[in-house]
């Protein structure tokens, strides 16, 4: 089969997509019309000044920070960064297009038209809502907004919130009362992200136990800046569901045997894992050896407009180091099969995906 035709294939394929930042998947054209909207110097405005210092540094960054007159090929090298710190800057940076709660809900409404356009017909899309909260945005504004997005269905979609190891156990502990206080049907899970390599997973135990309590599906960033430990301490003591990322699991080969026996699957995201560090290319990502062992796989983009990716094309590197398309159609299957959708949900999008 050559590429082409693969291509069309997976483009022609309905998909899903369990592992995706709501802003890491922030289309150009929105930044673009939010330029627009509050022009290089009112954004500027709202940047402390020793942000502007860090943001100076970085040429992707500059020229806003400088008030220039943006052109496309400005906001096209904002999400041009060759490093995992000048992504965390450029990320960083790109919430201050984001003001009010109808900024919010443009944004989301603006990443499921993306998705829309590659075939991917459901979705678990992460929110880090506190960020956005210390922008200023009303929580329950906030909820609201994803409420009234899922409900309009342009695609379905179900929203994880991101309680975001780095707040600490009192911020952390504080989002999640605010998600059972203003809780809504379209708020499937909670997910413990950030820097996974300075806030262990084990010490946020109890909330995850609150979180469970409260009936919402848990999934954990571990296995990426940290190694096997960090996966075992996801499931044992958080009971993670699925594993954002987890590759690194294959340090360990009880883990993995564990992973395959109980079916927990990992949300893979190949090209991030590649941005970040973790591996130097698509030929030395486990992907196709964690696969083999049995482990359930599903493949994910992450953030995919900094990584310059889309789902579609993770389909293809895995192709390209070695799987084969049967095992790819088996693969985007995972991604219904292994979601938080009930499972009668299940069986109708799974009936309604082609064989080849």
């Amino acid at each position: 089969m050559t590429q082409e035709k693969l291509e069309n294939i997976i483009q022609s394929i309905p998909k899903a997509e369990l592992h995706l930042h709501l802003r890491g998947a922030i289309p150009l054209s929105y930044i673009s019309r939010q330029i627009d909207k509050y022009s290089p110097q009112g954004i500027k405005k709202d940047i402390p000044f020793w942000q502007k210092a860090i943001f100076l540094v970085l040429k992707t960054t500059r020229p806003f920070i400088m008030g220039e007159k943006w052109t496309e090929t400005t906001i096209q090298n904002l999400f041009n960064t060759k490093t995992f710190t000048q992504f965390l800057i450029s990320f960083y940076f790109s919430r201050y297009f984001i003001k009010n709660k109808e900024d919010f809900q443009e944004l989301a409404y603006s990443v499921l038209n993306n998705l829309k356009l590659q075939n991917i017909v459901y979705a678990e899309i992460t929110v880090s809502i506190a960020d956005y909260e210390n922008r200023g945005i009303n929580f329950s504004d906030l909820m609201q907004c994803l409420e009234k997005v899922a409900q309009k269905k342009i695609i379905k979609v179900h929203w994880i919130i991101d309680v975001i190891r780095d707040a600490g156990k009192k911020g952390t502990i504080r989002t999640l009362e605010k998600v059972i206080a203003n809780k809504c049907s379209s708020v499937i899970g909670i997910n413990l992200g950030g820097s996974e390599h300075l806030y262990p997973a084990k010490n946020y135990g109890h909330i995850f136990e609150r979180a469970k309590k409260e009936g919402f599906r848990l999934t954990v960033h571990a296995g990426e800046a940290k190694g096997a430990e960090s996966v075992w301490d996801a499931i044992r003591i958080l009971n993670a569901e699925r594993i954002g990322h987890g590759v690194r699991s294959i340090e360990d080969p009880s883990l993995v045997r564990y992973l395959a026996e109980n079916k927990i699957a990992l949300e893979v995201c190949p090209t991030s894992n590649i941005f970040t560090g973790t591996y130097r290319s698509y030929e030395e990502h486990p992907i196709k050896q964690l696969f083999e062992a049995g482990v359930p796989i599903t493949i994910n983009t992450d953030d995919p407009t900094f990584f310059r990716t889309t789902l579609n094309e993770e389909y293809i590197h895995a192709h390209q180091i070695g799987i084969g398309v049967n095992d790819l159609m088996s693969i985007i299957q995972n991604g219904f099969f292994y979601s938080f959708l009930r499972e009668e949900e299940k069986r109708v999008f799974l009936s309604a995906n082609p064989k080849y």
